[in-house]
């Protein structure tokens, strides 16, 4: 599954939180969980830049919860 797939169809989907506002910091925890697993060298290079796709995908992310939610 991919990282579109995964934050526009299955996470707000199928994870139910009391705040939906709470969705807007998906983005950000993956992109620092990736970073984490980066630093502690479980991760190479190449896989961070899955990490970078997320982190581009942040805006647009949002931009649905906002039409959404809103």
């Amino acid at each position: 599954m991919g990282h579109r797939e995964f934050l526009f169809h299955h996470l707000t989907r199928k994870l139910y939180l009391q705040d939906p506002s709470e969705f807007a910091y998906a983005p950000v925890a993956i992109y620092l969980f990736y970073v984490f697993l980066l630093a502690c060298e479980w991760l190479d290079e190449e896989a961070m830049e899955a990490a970078l796709e997320v982190h581009e995908l942040e805006e647009e992310f949002l931009e649905m919860l906002r039409r959404d939610y809103s």
